[in-house]
């Protein structure tokens, strides 16, 4: 039997190594990047996971003696960042990320880098949260969407980041329609209509939106709403971050009730 923990080379300048932290929010684990053309000598770590050492020693095997002088974060949480400093240490790698900690180097939208030899576009993509990145290889047609956008199912919004959402959401479909058409994940499968995936995720938002405005209109209260339109919802912390989720809601709705910045909610 295949492991699932095997390298998958998804395109000749992608493969994929599955982290072994599966959970409700991780789904089967967190996908590790691995980017880099056939002819280079040189490879790119996106999200190296979390701190565990047989996968660890999996990325290390997978570059196949290459070197590694740079580690992406699409964002900060440990199931994505934990082991990105012991390769930097090992190979003397940069940690790139937009909040960039002691050691490793704030970059941000619009900036252009090359990853093993595959040119990439790097976007500011909150929502998740504050800080999430999007990693766009245009002559691949692939956007790293982190959290942001999961291979399946619905991510967790940040507290307040419901317009920051929605104007991202919008903003991936546009890249899909522009020509990056695939979207790889922080977690689950990849997503091979990443407009549609996009698209799909802004329209249920939108009616999530409709759904908690009609309820607080009514004077539900905040648990009320979350107990209502997510009775579905058994595990405890995924209980509270759709709390949060009901709550971003409640703050998008009235930044908007009272004309705030299209920045803030999303138009």
């Amino acid at each position: 039997m295949t492991s699932p923990y095997q390298v998958r080379q998804i395109t000749p300048n992608v493969a994929l190594l599955l982290a072994p932290n599966p959970s409700p929010w991780t789904l089967e684990g967190t996908n590790t990047w691995i980017v880099g053309t056939p002819g280079s000598g040189e490879r790119a770590v996106i999200d190296p996971g979390p701190a565990d050492e047989g996968h660890l020693d999996r990325i290390m095997a997978a570059l196949g003696g290459r070197s590694l002088p740079q580690i992406w974060l699409t964002h900060s949480p440990g199931d994505h960042a934990e082991a990105a400093a012991p390769p930097a240490e090992r190979s003397g790698a940069t940690v790139y990320t937009s909040r960039a900690r002691e050691g490793q180097v704030r970059v941000a939208e619009g900036e252009r880098h090359v990853l093993g030899g595959v040119p990439m576009l790097v976007h500011a993509i909150p929502g998740h949260t504050v800080d999430s990145l999007g990693f766009e290889l245009e002559e691949d047609g692939i956007v790293f969407t982190g959290d942001t956008l999961l291979g399946r199912g619905s991510t967790a919004v940040g507290m307040g980041l419901m317009g920051e959402m929605l104007t991202t959401l919008a903003r991936l479909e546009g890249l899909a329609a522009a020509g990056s058409g695939r979207g790889f994940p922080g977690h689950g499968e990849i997503l091979e209509d990443l407009g549609a995936a996009a698209a799909s995720r802004l329209a249920s938002r939108r009616r999530r939106i409709a759904d908690v405005e009609g309820r607080a209109r009514a004077g539900a209260s905040v648990d009320a709403i979350t107990d209502e339109l997510y009775a579905h919802v058994a595990d405890p912390s995924l209980r509270m971050a759709a709390r949060h989720t009901v709550v971003s809601i409640l703050k998008y709705l009235d930044a908007r009730e009272h004309g705030e910045s299209a920045g803030a909610h999303g138009r």
